[in-house]
């Protein structure tokens, strides 16, 4: 058997990147945030049903390193960012339910690991204690884990801090 994986990062929800910025070669808001979201449920499923076909897959592993929301702890982010840090929060964990629960039509068994990152703090000095409690990527995790609580397909573990060491296949 197999062990997929589907890391996420650094999606960095709220942030608004024009155009111009880009030398017009793309471009980034909230709502292409979460089309590339419904984007990646797809392609996932795709790859994963045709490799079902070639052999077992034991779970669906999903490292999960933080950063998913742009965060106002720099002055210029809070000035661009399309939606306050709650509110961006709110919608992450709504996009990742989301997510979670478009995979879960794989009949996998889905285990998250979840890490916070450097953005998405709630203050501009970054913490030395407590450094993922202090932090919106946190909070979404909590909201996620909360949701899937009682469901036995997903299981969500939430790491408290940037580095963690994770074991698979013994």
């Amino acid at each position: 058997s197999e062990i997929a994986c589907l890391m996420l990062s650094d999606w960095h929800l709220s942030e608004v990147i024009s155009e111009e910025e880009t030398n017009y070669s793309n471009k980034y808001n909230s709502l292409i945030a979460a089309n590339r979201v419904a984007k990646l449920a797809e392609s996932t499923k795709q790859i994963l049903n045709f490799h079902k076909q070639a052999y077992s897959i034991e779970k669906l592993w999903v490292p999960v390193l933080g950063d998913l929301v742009s965060g106002s702890h720099i002055t210029d982010l809070g000035h661009t960012n399309d939606a306050e840090d709650s509110v961006a929060s709110i919608l992450i964990a709504r996009l990742l339910q989301l997510l979670l629960m478009d995979l879960k039509t794989l009949n996998i068994p889905i285990e998250m690991d979840c890490l916070v990152g450097n953005h998405a703090r709630f203050s501009s000095k970054l913490p030395t204690k407590r450094v993922a409690y202090n932090t919106w990527d946190y909070v979404i995790y909590e909201m996620v884990s909360n949701y899937f609580q009682n469901d036995s397909q997903v299981k969500v573990n939430i790491h408290p801090g940037h580095i963690v060491r994770v074991k698979q296949y013994d």
